[in-house]
């Protein structure tokens, strides 16, 4: 999955440039769908299992933790967006990424990356003190 976009932001430089390479541009799409489907199906296939696992425990803090992935691909597809726009309507558009896009985007993906990793583990070092963090129960083993 997190090759796969890859391949399309790094290999292709969010493929803005269709034009140049149609070809490229359209596998580059086909890798990007593809991403965002096996992330669609770890995510089925991890709240599916929580969901029948988890017993009597609270997990809503721990399922907004993978569920937060789907912003990931929001804020790919919204760069990328931005980036084809204005490839068509500005003729004399050279590629490069705006100032404030590239902001944006970092501070999405910063919010993201925040709350995914930096509260997970926040939450996983804080359950090992038996320490509450935001309300939540430790973490614990599920069923």
């Amino acid at each position: 999955m997190v090759v796969l976009s890859a391949i399309v932001r790094i290999g292709t430089d969010e493929v803005w440039d269709y034009r140049s390479n149609f070809g490229q541009s359209l596998v580059a799409a086909i890798l990007w769908v593809l991403s965002v489907v096996i992330m669609v199906l770890i995510i089925a296939d991890i709240d599916t299992a929580v969901e029948q696992n988890k017993g009597a425990i609270n997990v809503e803090l721990y399922k907004s933790f993978y569920w937060i992935w789907i912003g990931y691909p929001i804020v790919s597809l919204f760069g990328w967006g931005v980036r084809l726009w204005m490839a068509v309507m500005n003729k004399g558009y050279a590629g490069d990424t705006p100032a404030w896009l590239s902001l944006v985007k970092d501070l999405c993906y910063s919010f993201l990356d925040s709350w995914s990793k930096g509260v997970f583990a926040l939450w996983t070092a804080y359950s090992a003190f038996h320490v509450t963090l935001l309300s939540a129960p430790a973490a614990a083993s599920l069923n």
